[in-house]
C-alpha cells in the first residue's frame, strides 16, 4: 500500500497497548527507547512520539517500538495511518541517524488527504486476502482534511518565462494531464491535487508546463528584461544644485562651448593668464566660434547684456557648463574637460551681498562646512574692493564680485552686474550628503551684542575666529549685523558689531558665566587685533 499510495502505515500489537489506544506527544528529554531494529536510542523533548498514554510505543514517522511489535502470538492489530510535519520528521531522523522507508517519505511531505483512503485500502486488502476480520469504525483526529490549493497564473507570464507562445487552451490541456484543473474566478487559477505538495507558486506551474511540453521544443530566444535606469550620485547632486538656484530665482541658461578669442579680452584677462591657452578649432564656423571656452564668465555676461539691452529687469542667470583646458600648447591630445558654475545677476536692487547669499545657499545645500570668503583686490574682471574668493580648507573654490566697469563697457552692459565663477567639479567632490540633526534646545539662550573699533584691514573672519576660539563650546553662534565707516570714526578704522548667542546643552546659563566669557573675548580682541570697545 505504501508503494501504491506513497503513504506509510504502521501496525501495532493492540494487545500490547494500554487501554487499546495511541496518543501523539513529545518525548521526555533523555528518554531511552528501543526501536524495531533492536537498538536503544536517547530521545530529546522536541521529537514526536507515539504513546499508549503511559509509555512510548513508536517514534512518529520514523520507526515503531519493539514493545508493540507484531509477532506470532498477536491476535489483534491496530492500523495507524498518519501525516506528520515533514520538517519535524526530517530533524528527528537526522539527529537519531535513523532513516526508514517511512521517514524518507514523510520528510518529503505526505498529503493530509491520504490517510482515510489508505486506511480503507488496507482494510479492503486484509479482508480480500482473508488475513483477518476488520472491525467497523475509524478514529480521525484531523477531520477537516487538506484544503484545495489554488495558484493564479497567466498564459502571458508562463510564456515569458519559458520562451514559448502557448495558448491558454494548450496550457490547460498540459495541466489536465497532470490532474491539475483550471478554473476562472476573477482570474485564472490552477487547482492543485492533494498529492502535489510541491506545487505552491506560479513558477512551479511554469516548470510543469515546460517539462510536459518538452524542453527540446523550446526555441532559442533572447531574454527580455525590464531595466530601470537610475541617476548617478553626481547627477542627483547637480539636480539639487539646480533646484537650489531655481528656488533663489535664478534661471538656467545653456550657451555654446565654441567662443571667440576676443571674449577673454572683453573680460580684461592679462596676456599671461592660463585661461589664454585655448583649444583652437580646425574648421570653425567663424571667428566668434573659433576656440573652446576656458571660462563661463563671457557667456553669462553676454546673456546678461542682451537681457539688459532689451529692458528685462532684475535678471538672475546660471549655467553649469564645461570648460576645456589643454594639457599642452600646441595641443596634441584631448584637453581636460571640467565643469564650472557661473551665476550672474543684474537689477536695481541687486548687489554683491545678494550674489554672496545665493552662493552661500548653494554651498550650504551641498553640506559643505567651514568655507569662508577672502577679499580679492587684483582680479582684472572684477571691481577692485568689491570682489572675494570662496575658500575651503586652503583651496580656492571660485570668485564672486561686482564686474569691473571696463568689462561692462566691453559687453555694452549699461548697469552694474555681479558674477560668480565657481569650480563645480571641486564642489561635487567635497559635497557632504550625511546630514546631522540636533534636537531642539531645551534650555534658554543668553544674547550679547558687541561693537568694536578695528583697522580697515582686519577682516570679519579674523574677528569671528578669535571670538569662537575664545568663547569655547558655550558659544552657539556669532554673526556680524553692522559695519560703519564715516563721521566719528577715525580714518583707516571701521566700526563692526556682532550678535553673540550663548547656550548650554545641559543647564540654564547664568549671567555671571556669560559675563566672564564676554570679558575674556574683549581682552583677546584687544590683544590680538587692537580692537577697542565702543
Amino acid at each position: 500500500v505504501m508503494l501504491e499510495y506513497g503513504q506509510p502505515i504502521h501496525a501495532f500489537d493492540l494487545g500490547a497497548l494500554t487501554d487499546g489506544k495511541i496518543v501523539v506527544k513529545h518525548a521526555a528529554q533523555g528518554e531511552m527507547f528501543e526501536t524495531l531494529d533492536g537498538k536503544e536510542r536517547a530521545m530529546s523533548s522536541d521529537m514526536l512520539m507515539i504513546t499508549d498514554g503511559k509509555r512510548s510505543v513508536g517514534i512518529a514517522g520514523v520507526m515503531g517500538g519493539a514493545n508493540t511489535e507484531i509477532h506470532e502470538g498477536t491476535k489483534e492489530v491496530l492500523i495507524e495511518v498518519a501525516s506528520f510535519d515533514k520538517s519535524s520528521i526530517r530533524k528527528t531522523s537526522k539527529v537519531l541517524g535513523l532513516r526508514s522507508e517511512a521517514s524518507s517519505r514523510f520528510e518529503k511531505g505526505v498529503s493530509t488527504a491520504l490517510p482515510i483512503d489508505v486506511a480503507n485500502r488496507v482494510c479492503y486488502l486484509i479482508e480480500a486476502l482473508k488475513a483477518g476480520e476488520v472491525v467497523p469504525g475509524v478514529i480521525d483526529v484531523f477531520p477537516n482534511g487538506q484544503k484545495t490549493v489554488k495558484i493564479p497564473y497567466t498564459a502571458t507570464g508562463l510564456n515569458r518565462v519559458i520562451g514559448t507562445k502557448l495558448t491558454q487552451s494548450e496550457i490547460e490541456l498540459i495541466l489536465e494531464k497532470l490532474e491539475i484543473k483550471t478554473i476562472e474566478d476573477n482570474g485564472v487559477f490552477a487547482l492543485i491535487p492533494n498529492h502535489r505538495l510541491d506545487l505552491t507558486k506560479e513558477i512551479d506551474l511554469v516548470e510543469e508546463v515546460a517539462r510536459i511540453y518538452g524542453y527540446d521544443k523550446i526555441g532559442m530566444t533572447l531574454p527580455r528584461l525590464d531595466v530601470w535606469g537610475a541617476k548617478t550620485n553626481g547627477q542627483m547632486i547637480k539636480d539639487k544644485v539646480k533646484l537650489e538656484l531655481l528656488t533663489n530665482g535664478v534661471d538656467e541658461i545653456l550657451s555654446y562651448s565654441f567662443v571667440s578669442k576676443k571674449d577673454l579680452d572683453k573680460i580684461n584677462l592679462p596676456e599671461m593668464s592660463m585661461l589664454r591657452n585655448q583649444v583652437e578649432l580646425i574648421n570653425p564656423l567663424g571667428e566668434e566660434f573659433s576656440v573652446m571656452r576656458t571660462s563661463l564668465v563671457p557667456n553669462i555676461l553676454e546673456v546678461l547684456a542682451r537681457n539688459s539691452n532689451r529692458k528685462n529687469k532684475n535678471v538672475r542667470l546660471f549655467e553649469i557648463g564645461s570648460i576645456f583646458m589643454p594639457k599642452e600648447v600646441p595641443v596634441v591630445s584631448l584637453p581636460v574637460e571640467k565643469e564650472n558654475l557661473a551665476i550672474g545677476i543684474i537689477g536695481e536692487h541687486e548687489d554683491f551681498f545678494t550674489l554672496k547669499g545665493i552662493v552661500e545657499n548653494v554651498i550650504d545645500g551641498l553640506g559643505i562646512e567651514n568655507y569662508y570668503f577672502e577679499k580679492e583686490l587684483n582680479h582684472p574682471t572684477y571691481h577692485k574692493g568689491r570682489c572675494a574668493t570662496l575658500n575651503w580648507n586652503g583651496h580656492v573654490l571660485g570668485t564672486i564680485g561686482e564686474v569691473h566697469p571696463i568689462v561692462l563697457e566691453n559687453f555694452d552692459l549699461n548697469e552694474r552686474a555681479y558674477v560668480a565663477d565657481l569650480g563645480y567639479n571641486i564642489l561635487i567632490q567635497i559635497a557632504n550628503e550625511n546630514k546631522k540633526y540636533k534636537a531642539i534646545p531645551k534650555y534658554p539662550a543668553i544674547e550679547r551684542d558687541i561693537a568694536i573699533l578695528v583697522k580697515d584691514e582686519i577682516t570679519s573672519m579674523q574677528i569671528e575666529n578669535i571670538v569662537k576660539e575664545t568663547a569655547g563650546p558655550l558659544l552657539e553662534s556669532v554673526k556680524m549685523f553692522d559695519m560703519y565707516k564715516g563721521k566719528q570714526i577715525e580714518e583707516g578704522y571701521k566700526s563692526v558689531a556682532y550678535a553673540l548667542i550663548f547656550r548650554a546643552d545641559d543647564r540654564t546659563l547664568v549671567d555671571d558665566e556669560v559675563n566672564k566669557i564676554f570679558g575674556k573675548i574683549l581682552k583677546v580682541l584687544e590683544t590680538e587685533i587692537g580692537a577697542q570697545l565702543r
